[in-house]
């Protein structure tokens, strides 16, 4: 048991903070950050929360030191200045417009290019059982509507020098209440499908707003679904936590009859102003991570526009067994690399596998949340970004080591998050026109406030559901937790569900093989990860290509393509070539 009249101001304000957010009773300022269960989620709020107490911590030092005694000393600090955040006040309405986030500058340059409705739309779904107050669940969102400026945010770019964002007050959100509790039980699930694709269909208009809405579905007394449609510029997944969990609160308090009380949230607009104030891009930085690196694309050549997919994209997703959870927690621990890094190198490797290239380059998500900036982790807004993240497959270095490089990297990465893509590219003398890739690492990297099988006012939550409409062709999803799940949306037009299942399969064998030997040299286990795609992606062309004969009554004659990976005489094509 830690004895907080022995400790620094610093090791006392750590102490405090590693309780709260690893959510562990004691902490001794010699526990292990890793034996504790932190991870690089847990290293974002920790850090934001130590540097508003006057702590100047990293996330590295976190990764590296592992223990606060260790941490307190590679960071200077100074106990005078161990206060508590300051109390803010209310957000008061801005009249003024502001600029955009980098990733807004880039889906605003998506919308316009495809002249698509539904580009960057975000619509979630879930069931709601137990007893609605439907007057007061629209209320309650109306509240926190008005409470949090950037729900309204709109953009401006016409006869502008740049795109601006402004947020009316007067906007309100659209609700609407549709009724199907006179339907059969076997014709709900068609009405409700349909009603969810139209309500995709509509889009949103950028320059008009409001870019949230929602639709409550009666289904009988006691069960309504519930479907949450944003445009991506005004919420990441963080922010949307945020904005649920408020809403919840709201709704209890209306429930019972008391009167509502939003929480005042940190304004976002400070957010943009910080922004502002940053320097220009540090081309040094970015020419010696990109420079010579050639682009990284898995969509066949001629499939590489910017056109919008044809309707929802697909998914595959597999669920990590128990054994290989308790084997990545482990792993975890003893070489303290974080599943986020892991996952990296896992794509890294099987793109690699995919290209025939030891050297590529795909985008990964950041938080894009300051831990400088007072407030930023409890503020609702679009803060995420995507970079480029460049990995070199050594063939004679170690999985481990190899993944404590990767660790670093994305460190050093997140130090200069806060960039446009384009700026990035200009800097380092990329064409314009040619992305340097167009595949994406998302580690979700947010406390989850709400989760299917939750039961909040009342309410049980299930069926929850996410459809997310992206610009790359293949987005790898890793989800952490308890029960931590890997996931791949694709359009089905530049990428074949063959291919992508079989994939995902490669990434949790490559999982598999580095947390059961974490000293196999990079060319064994990619020779061995190249192998299972190889075989799995057989199958699943003949069992994909059976099920297509079937349904069309014919046998084709043509025969099965050739499969990917490594190893002696392959087809050394682009897997995307070959399929």
């Amino acid at each position: 048991m830690t004895n907080h009249d022995k400790l620094t101001d610093a090791e006392r304000v750590l102490v405090e903070i590693w309780q709260q957010v690893l959510e562990v009773d004691t902490v001794g300022i010699d526990d292990d950050y890793f034996d504790l269960g932190g991870d690089s989620i847990h290293a974002i709020v920790i850090v934001a929360r130590a540097r508003a107490a006057g702590v100047d911590v990293a996330a590295q030092d976190l990764f590296s030191a592992r223990t606060i005694r260790e941490v307190i000393a590679t960071v200077p600090q100074d106990p005078a200045g161990d206060l508590p955040p300051k109390q803010r006040e209310p957000e008061r309405e801005p009249i003024t417009d502001h600029p955009l986030t980098p990733l807004q500058h880039g889906m605003l340059y998506h919308a316009l290019e495809r002249d698509s409705p539904d580009a960057y739309l975000v619509q979630v779904c879930c069931r709601l059982v137990g007893e609605l107050d439907a007057a007061a669940f629209a209320a309650a969102w109306q509240l926190v509507f008005q409470a949090n400026p950037a729900l309204r945010t709109v953009l401006r770019w016409s006869g502008q020098q740049h795109p601006r964002q402004l947020f009316p007050p007067g906007l309100r959100m659209p609700i609407e209440v549709v009724d199907h509790s006179g339907l059969a039980l076997d014709e709900l699930q068609a009405a409700f499908a349909r009603l969810a694709e139209a309500d995709r269909r509509l889009g949103f208009d950028l320059e008009r707003g409001p870019l949230i809405r929602l639709t409550l579905v009666a289904e009988g007394p006691a069960a309504h679904r519930c479907v949450l449609t944003h445009h991506h510029l005004v919420l990441d997944g963080w922010s949307q936590q945020l904005l649920l969990g408020d809403v919840f609160d709201c709704y209890q308090q209306l429930k019972t009859g008391m009167p509502a009380t939003c929480r005042s949230r940190p304004p976002y607009r400070d957010y943009l102003d910080w922004l502002a104030d940053l320097p220009g891009v540090d081309e040094t930085y970015w020419r010696s991570l990109l420079g010579g690196v050639s682009p990284t694309h898995v969509a066949p050549v001629g499939c590489r526009s910017a056109e919008p997919p044809a309707g929802p994209r697909s998914q595959a997703e597999r669920r990590l067994s128990g054994p290989l959870i308790r084997s990545l927690v482990e792993f975890t621990r003893k070489h303290g690399v974080t599943p986020g890094a892991i996952v990296h190198g896992g794509w890294a490797l099987l793109l690699g596998i995919q290209v025939d290239r030891d050297d590529v380059v795909f985008g990964s998500t950041v938080s894009g949340r300051p831990p400088q900036l007072p407030g930023a982790m409890e503020c609702v807004g679009l803060f995420v970004n995507t970079l480029p993240v460049r990995v070199v497959v050594r063939p004679d270095a170690s999985a481990v080591d190899w993944l404590r490089e990767i660790q670093q990297d994305l460190v050093v990465l997140r130090e200069n998050q806060h960039l446009t893509l384009g700026a990035i590219e200009r800097a380092v003398g990329r064409p314009g026109g040619v992305g340097l890739f167009d595949t994406l690492v998302v580690v979700e990297n947010f406390p989850a406030w709400l989760r299917e099988g939750d039961e909040i006012a009342g309410l049980r939550i299930e069926e929850l559901a996410t459809v997310v409409e992206e610009s790359y062709p293949l987005v790898v999803e890793f989800a952490p937790g308890a029960e931590p799940v890997l996931r791949m949306r694709y359009d089905r037009r530049q990428l074949d569900s063959p291919t992508v299942h079989s994939g995902l399969d490669a990434l949790v064998a490559y999982l598999e093989c580095v947390l059961a030997d974490p000293q196999c040299r990079l060319d064994a286990l990619r020779d061995r990860i190249a192998a299972r795609w190889r075989t799995d992606l057989d199958a699943n062309r003949r069992t994909a290509r059976s099920q297509a004969e079937s349904a069309l009554g014919t046998v084709s004659r043509r025969p099965v393509d050739a499969v990917p990976p490594t190893g002696h005489d392959i087809d050394r094509r682009p897997m995307s070539e070959r399929a």
